[in-house]
């Protein structure tokens, strides 16, 4: 699946051939805005080939690919193992150049269309509350805050609000 957002954006859905899109994309969010992911660069550098595959093929991940080939944003979505009738959505990124022309909106919106393609009755995400223009993107996508709270499994003191959506 691919479709065009800004004329030089193009959304693409990964397969496991894909591996390398989504490691890139992955890493250079983990390398500018390290403080919204529970993981880290230095983690997700040593992952090998197998790894990301596996990553390709057991969840959706979808990236927005540049004219040039290069991502410029990304997002992951999986199946709720405590309830199968609900995915979350994780991961959501978008390169500094990119922001403010929609594409994580897009990225959002096609995560949704999936989700409710494959039969999900509603998605969740956690969200940083001092996340504020993540948290102002979501609200607008039909999410609201559900009173769960936890915290980043690495960073004591670091909170997370938990969203929910549901799907018609």
């Amino acid at each position: 699946m691919t479709r065009r957002l800004h004329p030089s954006v193009t959304l693409r859905r990964l397969l496991p051939d894909d591996w390398r899109l989504l490691r890139e994309a992955r890493l250079q969010a983990l390398g500018d805005t390290p403080e919204w992911f529970d993981s880290t660069f230095g983690r997700e550098a040593t992952f090998d080939e197998d790894t990301w595959r596996q990553r390709c093929a057991t969840t959706v991940q979808l990236v927005a690919v540049t004219e040039d080939g290069a991502p410029g944003g990304t997002g992951g979505m999986a199946r709720l193992d405590s309830d199968p009738s609900g995915c979350e959505l994780m991961g959501l990124w978008v390169a500094p150049e990119l922001r403010s022309l929609g594409v994580a909106a897009r990225l959002v919106h096609e995560m949704l269309d999936v989700a409710r393609r494959s039969g999900a009755e509603h998605v969740t995400l956690w969200v940083a509350p001092r996340n504020t223009s993540a948290r102002t993107l979501y609200q607008r996508s039909g999410f609201r805050v559900t009173g769960e709270r936890e915290t980043f499994p690495d960073r004591p003191g670091v909170e997370l609000l938990r969203m929910r959506r549901p799907l018609p």
